[in-house]
């Protein structure tokens, strides 16, 4: 099991970046996403008012170096109870596939357990993909999304740690 050769420390840079632990940034930006959702939350940000609703465009929503991924939980989470699952789609990233597996599935089925979804709406919203995350802007076919390019919302709390990191998520 690959989680059991790691070693003890937070990251080992090109080969384990950190996706295990739960860094504080990631809860700052679900809190500060939950406290100002109208500033914060993507679909509020294109909701348009009609006459006897609120009707939603498409949202694409990318949390790279994702790790447990509680933003891309929160905005999932949200979606679903406003009813605009079906038009969000959320891409994570993070550099570890077993980190994606190991940590965000399970992230995910955790806080979806209340919510009354779909599986195959919850599989047709979020994609995941694994690796150097400025490879996979070039090559989508890692995460079956339509255009890596082209993103609503993009966080990337647990990333920028490095000059080459920040320098590299700047070129997004």
């Amino acid at each position: 099991d690959e989680i059991d050769r790691l070693p003890s420390n937070d990251l080992v840079p090109g080969i384990y970046e950190g996706g295990l632990k739960v860094w504080e940034s990631s809860v700052d930006l679900v809190r500060y996403m939950h406290q100002e959702q109208g500033l914060a939350l993507p679909w509020m940000v294109s909701a348009v008012e009609t006459s006897d609703n609120v009707a939603t465009t498409p949202i694409r929503c990318l949390e790279l170096g994702c790790g447990h991924g509680l933003p891309a939980c929160y905005i999932v989470q949200q979606a679903a109870r406003k009813d605009v699952l079906d038009s969000t789609e959320v891409v994570v990233a993070d550099y570890n596939d077993f980190v994606l597996k190991d940590a965000f599935v399970s992230n995910v089925v955790l806080n979806m357990a209340e919510l009354d979804i779909d599986s195959d709406m919850l599989a047709r919203s979020i994609k995941m993909a694994s690796g150097d995350w400025f490879g996979l802007l070039v090559d989508d076919t890692n995460t079956g999304s339509k255009n890596m390019h082209s993103f609503d919302w993009i966080a990337a709390t647990e990333t920028l740690y490095t000059v080459e990191g920040a320098q590299e998520t700047a070129v997004l």
